[in-house]
């Protein structure tokens, strides 16, 4: 399917399969054929980009032991995040690593490119200094943020309907809903990024950006109880999340 873009404009034609080229825009120079169709000489463009920010830098000291390790779906529980990721519209992974980061080392399989993996130096002063790490390595074309917390189990259908909803509402932030209970994980429009920057753990991080936009959020309801599971402690696993 051709793309013709114009600043927000959209034009679309019916063409051959060109699905191989997946979120890839199609842009160019237009003109009318001796037939009188409208032809376009198209070149490959990124139309839009969504990147993960998977913060992963926690000690895990109620835990007793690396949250990412903890099974789930029968695997590492931060293996089930960067396939869950992979599986979705996300193009590129972002993920935040501090306390002993070498027992994540053998998942990061960077699927093709697709996951870049930094260190957070300051991962003790809260996750706060991880988000600001992970916004450092944010592509000036991204669109929106997807906020993943290690603890907190990700679904690729879930992913995507907050893409969905992102792009038919056009508003800033997207929080998914269960049963009347907001969960994780959330989107947030790039528009939004000098506010991001000044996130801080005294303001409670994220807390104070959905707070400040209360008019921008968009609630999107699901039928997935797992938005809402947070895994801080050994009784977690065993209560009603098992």
């Amino acid at each position: 399917m051709y793309r013709w873009l114009a600043g927000n404009l959209r034009l679309w034609s019916v063409t051959p399969n060109l699905s191989s080229f997946g979120e890839a825009g199609y842009v160019g120079a237009g003109k009318l054929s001796r037939h009188g169709h409208f032809c376009l000489c198209l070149q490959v463009a990124v139309l839009s980009m969504y990147t993960a920010i998977l913060l992963a830098a926690g000690r895990s000291s109620r835990m007793g032991r690396p949250k990412g390790l903890l099974q789930w779906n029968e695997k590492p529980l931060i293996r089930n995040q960067l396939e869950q990721l992979g599986l979705s519209r996300i193009h590129k992974i972002i993920v935040v690593l501090g306390y002993k980061p070498e027992v994540y080392e053998p998942f990061m399989d960077h699927q093709d490119g697709k996951i870049t993996v930094l260190w957070n130096e300051n991962w003790e002063q809260g996750k706060s200094s991880s988000i600001l790490k992970g916004l450092s390595a944010i592509d000036h074309h991204c669109r929106a943020i997807l906020f993943v917390n290690i603890d907190q189990p990700v679904s690729s259908r879930i992913v995507n309907q907050l893409i969905d909803s992102y792009e038919k509402t056009g508003r800033k932030i997207h929080i998914p809903v269960f049963q009347h209970r907001k969960g994780h994980p959330v989107l947030i429009s790039t528009e939004l990024l000098e506010a991001l920057y000044l996130v801080n753990e005294e303001s409670q991080g994220l807390k104070s950006i959905i707070r400040a936009y209360q008019e921008d959020i968009e609630l999107v309801h699901v039928e997935d109880p797992s938005v809402l599971y947070n895994f801080n402690t050994p009784a977690d696993l065993k209560g009603e999340w098992s």
